[in-house]
């Protein structure tokens, strides 16, 4: 079943941010084998933290936002180190307290501050940032709705080749009505379904059922909503496409899907989401 763009949407900002804090925590804090202690290395975090060391001022904000071992969450930490390494220039710290201020982690929340923060991490070419603006201007969240801005910090974040902020910027653009619209959606589905992105490989087999961007093709939509589904399995196959097949087109999408070699781009973002958390999840 598709989801609506908006409900989309609203996944996508706790994705990044768990995402985020998880790509920053030491693996000694997440309780993964190391050669000292949690507690020593805790304390040798902090005492790099506290001489200026930015990579150690996130770590140590990721270490209180997730916890772990030798550690107890502590929002307000994780906000002052992450506030530490955003007023020393780092893009990350400066996203990172951008989600803060977005979901009131640690400070009050405030909509325009996170804006803010996304806006000058966005400037720094991180592409977490860059999607995440681009979605707040989207949906007019702490800044005044803006279509061309939203689209142009979506298309910096989609550039830089990772499937994910492709799946988002062509969601923009199937939310849109015009014909080009439906073309860039096609477009940048295909870029991130072409890499194994199940969310864009269920979409894009939905542009092959209605023809919207791509000429319609019902077996290369099965084809594309059978990866979707095998994925995960909170994806179903659309039921108006199971009943409008023909078996001889349902057994070629099948084969095309049997066939399909996922071409992944080297692109690593620390960080950035796979692909999004199952409907249920968002809190």
């Amino acid at each position: 079943m598709m989801r609506p763009p908006c409900l989309v949407l609203a996944l996508i900002a706790p994705a990044v941010f768990a995402f985020s804090v998880r790509a920053q925590t030491p693996p000694t804090l997440a309780g993964e084998s190391a050669a000292v202690s949690p507690a020593d290395y805790l304390a040798s975090l902090q005492r790099a933290a506290d001489a200026g060391n930015v990579k150690a001022e996130l770590n140590l904000g990721a270490a209180y936002a997730g916890g772990g071992p030798g550690v107890n969450p502590d929002p307000v930490e994780a906000f002052r180190w992450y506030r530490k390494a955003a007023d020393s220039g780092d893009a990350m710290g400066q996203f990172m307290v951008g989600n803060c201020y977005e979901k009131g982690f640690g400070i009050s929340p405030d909509l325009a501050e996170a804006a803010r923060w996304f806006q000058k991490s966005a400037e720094q070419n991180n592409p977490l940032a860059q999607m995440t603006l681009g979605m707040a201007y989207s949906r007019g969240q702490g800044v005044q709705t803006n279509r061309a801005e939203a689209e142009k910090w979506l298309t910096k974040a989609a550039e830089s080749g990772h499937p994910f902020p492709q799946y988002v910027l062509g969601l923009f653009y199937w939310g849109r009505p015009g014909a080009k619209d439906g073309d860039l959606a096609a477009t940048w589905f295909h870029k991130a379904a072409d890499q194994g992105q199940c969310d864009a490989e269920f979409l894009m087999g939905e542009c092959y059922r209605l023809g919207r961007g791509v000429n319609k093709d019902l077996a290369e939509a099965y084809k594309w909503e059978s990866l979707a589904s095998r994925s995960r399995p909170d994806t179903k196959i659309s039921q108006t496409l199971e009943l409008d097949l023909s078996p001889a087109q349902k057994a070629e999408g099948l084969r095309r899907a049997d066939a399909f070699q996922p071409h992944r781009s080297k692109v690593n973002i620390p960080g950035m989401p796979e692909r999004l958390p199952p409907a249920n999840s968002v809190q």
